[in-house]
């Protein structure tokens, strides 16, 4: 049996407090192999093409990861969104945490030290210091678009519960397509879970077309 190549993950083992990994399923994966490799880590997350059936309860279906692509061409007629300036306060925070409701560090309930909050809370303290935070002025509806020569990404996207249905997260996508043009991107991708409809039909409706799909997993070690 060939042996799995895990990739250690310092910045999740530093923030979770336990060693992580991650792998991907190939033609030459084996679970036996991968068990004896994944004794060394507490987590490791396992990425596949295609969905897979493991022997081991201790590997969990985490769900489908659906990245959405649209070629940016003209600016869009588009008001009530600017960028945030501000330091991070408690309503910014609140709202990543919600971006994160279909997360699979949410959905994983044996994750029970605040890994979830954790991730989420940094996510958007890194997108201050580093991306571009849109948010209206109320600040019920929030984006991080980040920026890599040709190529934006949406990474965290959310609008407040008694808020929705008023269109906000439509204008939050617009705008995060012109803050992309003017950064000089031509292309604006957007990664979601294929179960959170709301947001799929969205993207679809603002001409996104889904580009990759990628099966998740995690794998815990048990007592």
């Amino acid at each position: 049996m060939s042996p799995i190549n895990l990739q250690p993950l310092p910045f999740d083992s530093s923030l979770f407090k336990y060693p992580v990994a991650k792998t991907k399923v190939d033609q030459d994966w084996n679970e036996k192999s991968f068990l004896d490799a994944a004794s060394a880590f507490q987590l490791v997350y396992i990425f596949s093409d295609s969905p897979q059936e493991f022997l081991s309860l201790d590997i969990q279906f985490m769900g489908e990861k659906v990245t959405f692509r649209k070629l940016l061409f003209h600016p869009n007629q588009v008001g009530g969104i600017q960028q945030f300036n501000s330091t991070l306060n408690q309503q910014i925070v609140s709202l990543a945490l919600d971006s994160g409701k279909y997360s699979r560090f949410k959905k994983d309930t044996r994750l029970n030290q605040k890994e979830f909050e954790n991730l989420y809370q940094h996510w958007i303290e890194k997108a201050i210091d580093e991306d571009i935070v849109l948010t209206n002025k109320s600040l019920t509806a929030m984006a991080t678009l980040s920026v890599e020569e040709k190529e934006a990404s949406i990474g965290l996207l959310s609008v407040d519960e008694k808020e929705r249905g008023k269109g906000l997260g439509r204008q939050l996508v617009l705008a995060a397509e012109n803050e992309a043009i003017l950064s000089g991107a031509e292309t604006l991708f957007i990664p979601t879970q294929a179960h959170n409809t709301p947001a799929c039909k969205l993207y679809q409706s603002l001409g996104y077309t889904p580009v990759q799909q990628v099966y998740v997993y995690h794998w815990w070690k048990g007592k």
